[in-house]
């Protein structure tokens, strides 16, 4: 039997997917594209519970919200994130990254108006933020990230750090996408971790990845 032509995979190829293909198409695509990896982090004061998943503010206190105010300690919430990246640098550095309305960061994140983002390059630590296995009374996962996560939202020094970045929200700047938030922050203070030298990790094609070697761009050039 004759081989199709050529045009026939190449019109498969461009062919856009049907519209209900298109998120699954969209994360088929970028599973290829590395991005960056950073824990945000952020205070949630006993005073500022009385928020729901959404971050708006009701008068009566969940049961479990009530059991929390019980100890007056702030509690800290936190998450890894893909898509922390600068907006500008001038006049003022601003940074902006996706988070879903119904997290308990973002409700921390709107309630106390700032959060700390550090830059990471330990895999283990990572898992860390992303499969947080609660506890009964452990709400927002302080068994798991005991040992990790300093009390101003940092985290601890040889804990994988490379960098961190104490933001105040911008809450006029922020835009709601479907059931996602984009956050926009001005960075008030910033800094590096001890033994935090090199560039962090990077997430793609569903695994944790490290950057490779610097590619000479003289040398491509010349093997065309």
């Amino acid at each position: 039997m004759a081989s199709p032509p050529l045009s026939v995979f190449l019109a498969d190829y461009h062919s856009p997917p049907r519209t209900a293909e298109v998120p699954a198409h969209v994360r088929h695509l970028m599973r290829s594209t590395p991005n960056p990896l950073t824990v945000i982090t952020s205070h949630w004061s006993p005073p500022q519970y009385p928020y729901d998943a959404s971050g708006n503010q009701h008068n009566e206190l969940a049961p479990e919200v009530k059991e929390l105010n019980e100890d007056q300690s702030p509690k800290i919430a936190g998450l890894l994130v893909s898509s922390f990246n600068t907006v500008t640098l001038t006049p003022k550095p601003y940074v902006s990254f996706n988070i879903k309305l119904l997290s308990r960061t973002y409700c921390a994140i709107k309630a106390s108006s700032e959060f700390t983002a550090s830059g990471l390059k330990d895999a283990q630590v990572a898992e860390a933020f992303v499969k947080r296995k609660f506890t009964s009374g452990d709400y927002f996962g302080d068994n798991v990230w005991r040992g990790l996560v300093e009390i101003d939202g940092r985290l601890k020094e040889g804990k994988g750090g490379t960098w961190w970045m104490r933001c105040r929200l911008l809450g006029d700047k922020c835009v709601e996408v479907g059931d996602h938030m984009v956050v926009v922050a001005k960075v008030v203070e910033c800094g590096g971790y001890k033994g935090g030298e090199g560039i962090g990790m990077v997430y793609a094609d569903g695994g944790y990845r490290k950057v490779g070697e610097v590619v000479d761009v003289k040398e491509e050039t010349g093997s065309r």
